[in-house]
């Protein structure tokens, strides 16, 4: 193996705007030089019946590998517009949420790879997404959300849909 680089960014950013909040991240990295593939950067969930905002809720576990790649997490918090307008639900403070998921990257042609690729583990061919809508502030701290794998929907092994729970702190 000779000697690699990596280069990676990372932008994160929570917008405000009168009726909910927009938090979105966007982070990229290219590996230079020639690594096996258990150095690569390696893409996948672990699949967690948990909702994390910055990790991809469907992919399986180590699903991705790739030397190059740019991925985005977008989450849209409304303030309770459809909610509020729901007479008794309004007490509850309820927020409806949206959030978009993307992984686009690949390999080298010219990496080499002294290992052979485990049979769970390939290269992206086209960008990976998913996208959810649920509700949170349930009891100020929790929310459920349903998401939806857009692509490689029918790969061994995947879910294409999937519900998760998650916990939430606001400070």
């Amino acid at each position: 193996v000779s000697q690699s680089r990596y280069i990676m960014s990372k932008l994160k950013q929570k917008v405000l705007f009168p009726h909910g909040q927009w938090m979105y991240s966007v982070d990229a990295g290219w590996l230079l030089g020639e690594l096996p593939y258990n150095l690569l950067f390696i893409q996948g969930s672990g699949k967690a019946f948990m909702h994390r905002r910055l990790h991809f809720n469907l992919m399986g576990f180590m699903e991705y590998a790739v030397d190059k790649y740019i991925s985005t997490h977008q989450e849209i918090q409304f303030n309770g517009i459809l909610f509020n307008s729901i007479p008794g639900v309004r007490n509850l403070n309820l927020r409806e949420l949206i959030t978009l998921k993307a992984l686009y990257g690949g390999l080298s042609t010219h990496r080499g790879r002294p290992y052979q690729f485990p049979t769970t583990l390939s290269v992206p061919d086209k960008p990976y997404v998913e996208v959810g809508a649920g509700i949170t502030n349930i009891f100020k701290i929790g929310s459920i959300q349903s998401v939806w794998r857009l692509t490689d929907r029918y790969k061994p092994g995947v879910s294409p849909w999937g519900i998760v729970v998650g916990v939430r702190f606001s400070f």
